[in-house]
């Protein structure tokens, strides 16, 4: 099918950008298609794909800089984040009449090479925005999960709920293989890719920000979360007083995945790499949430 006849995607800003020599932007991801224009002077970049997001140490979903990597790009002190090694970046620079596409959760970072610069960015909507918002930003949803973080139910039901949830996720999506097809999984497998999941999402975001008191106190939460994800949780939930919250929970992960399975059969997939970055920002919205994070 020609590409001539796809849709055009809605606008959704154009930016201007001038600056001096040494001027930059700290390397973060955005969710949108970008047009990216140098107008005059000359502006170093650097792009990273989106596989290194977990080597670039970004910063919490629910932190004020959401979307940045913690690395000063200037001075990478490889000793507080070792698998930044591991990264892959391209470098170059773009000259007057320069055009740049930077394509949706693809890591970017750019600075003044010249003693000026003036560019222009022109943002249009992609279909990774449509899809989060019709499967993660559902309001409805929000308000059923939020019932989880009743202070009548113990802290060890609500982590528990929240596994329930979780594990949901790890069904279908995670747990396909390289050529897209579902990989039926047992029930201990879930548990634990959940658990590496968990423990990717503290040492790649939380492990090392010592200096911020609430976003520590949420690691702590997921910490302590992680350490129910590491049991038999079978035998906890099908004795306990309040199973049917751990099932009313793990019943909305599922209708989650089943609403995201339907919307892709005519919609955007997100690649697996996507999925593991809405899925972490997920998981972290709906942890301090039912567990209370000062944050949320």
């Amino acid at each position: 099918k020609s590409s001539f006849v796809a849709r055009f995607r809605p606008h959704m800003e154009t930016n201007l950008w001038m600056a001096t020599r040494g001027v930059g932007s700290p390397l973060h991801y955005d969710v949108a298609h970008n047009m990216y224009t140098q107008i005059s002077g000359r502006k170093r970049f650097r792009l990273f794909p989106p596989h290194d997001y977990s080597n670039v140490y970004l910063y919490p979903r629910v932190h004020p800089s959401t979307r940045m990597s913690q690395v000063d790009m200037d001075s990478v002190r490889t000793e507080i984040f070792p698998r930044f090694l591991n990264t892959t970046p391209i470098e170059f620079t773009l000259e007057k009449g320069d055009v740049l596409y930077i394509p949706p959760y693809w890591l970017h970072q750019t600075e003044v090479a010249g003693a000026h610069s003036i560019s222009v960015s022109v943002c249009s909507e992609s279909p990774q925005v449509e899809l989060r918002e019709r499967v993660f930003l559902d309001q409805k949803k929000q308000k059923q999960l939020a019932s989880l973080a009743s202070p009548q139910l113990p802290l060890r039901v609500r982590v528990l709920a929240l596994e329930a949830y979780m594990r949901a996720f790890f069904q279908t999506e995670y747990a396909r293989d390289r050529v897209g097809k579902a990989m039926k999984s047992s029930e201990d497998e879930k548990i634990d890719r959940l658990r590496r999941f968990c423990s990717l999402m503290l040492t790649s975001r939380f492990d090392t920000l010592p200096f911020d008191k609430e976003v520590v106190g949420l690691s702590r939460l997921i910490a302590d979360a992680k350490v129910f994800f590491q049991r038999e949780l079978a035998e906890h939930t099908s004795h306990h007083a309040h199973t049917d919250v751990i099932e009313m929970a793990k019943y909305e992960g599922e209708k989650l995945t089943t609403k995201y399975n339907f919307l892709t059969g005519t919609m955007y997939r997100y690649t697996k790499t996507e999925w593991e970055i809405e899925l972490m920002n997920h998981f972290e919205d709906v942890i301090s949430m039912v567990l209370g994070s000062p944050l949320m």
